[in-house]
């Protein structure tokens, strides 16, 4: 697992032998607070640790992911670094996963799969690929609370990303898989992201300018 977030962290991005920024850390240009001044305050005001919260969610989230990507690959996941807390909570949004699957006809094409644009010179990871009840699908999966409008800027650049490289895409889809019963299963659908990708190119020349 240890290995997994590494390469999740530090995959690299090539366009004819240079390195590219990848599109997560293009997005990093933007100020992404969704409100955290007061729910840190909020959560304060409780007595709650937030470093501690914050590092525990996001473990779960990441291990959830995880277990999620080596189901579709057909691989079984390492969980010896993790407590049996961690585990139980992230196998709740694969249980959450799965169920929606149940309820759909999935034929994974790519999963975790990194390509780059030599046009917009960017690269990125593209989480899932698949044919969706007949239809080429563009699939993110977010282990989180809400679903934000970066998001769907993030899915904007992993389309073109996908039809740059030749894969046709006729939907886009986040599937958002709470880490807990209370955050609950989302899906959120947004075929027509041409407003979205020219954010993120304006965005990709900030980055730039920044650099």
């Amino acid at each position: 697992m240890e290995k997994y977030k590494n390469l999740k962290a530090h995959t690299r991005y090539y366009v004819d032998g240079k390195r590219v920024p990848g599109t997560t850390t293009i997005l990093g240009v933007l100020d992404k607070g969704y409100g955290l001044k007061k729910w840190y305050w909020q959560m304060g005001m409780k007595g709650i640790d937030v470093e501690k919260y914050v590092d525990k969610t996001a473990q779960i989230g990441t291990l959830g992911h995880y277990m999620v990507e080596c189901e579709l690959n057909g691989e079984e996941p390492d969980l010896e670094p993790f407590s049996k807390e961690e585990i139980n909570a992230a196998e709740n949004a694969l249980i959450k996963f799965w169920d929606w699957v149940d309820d759909n006809e999935l034929e994974p094409i790519l999963v975790e799969e990194g390509m780059s644009s030599k046009k917009h010179k960017y690269g990125g990871t593209v989480d899932l690929y698949a044919k969706l009840n007949g239809k080429y699908t563009l699939i993110d999966l977010k282990t989180s609370k809400a679903i934000y409008d970066t998001h769907f800027i993030q899915l904007g650049a992993y389309k073109n990303l996908l039809e740059e490289n030749g894969y046709e895409v006729e939907q886009v889809m986040i599937l958002r898989i709470g880490r807990t019963d209370d955050e609950g299963f989302e899906v959120r659908k947004q075929n027509n992201l041409e407003t979205e990708f020219e954010l993120f190119k304006h965005l990709r020349e900030v980055y730039e300018l920044k650099k």
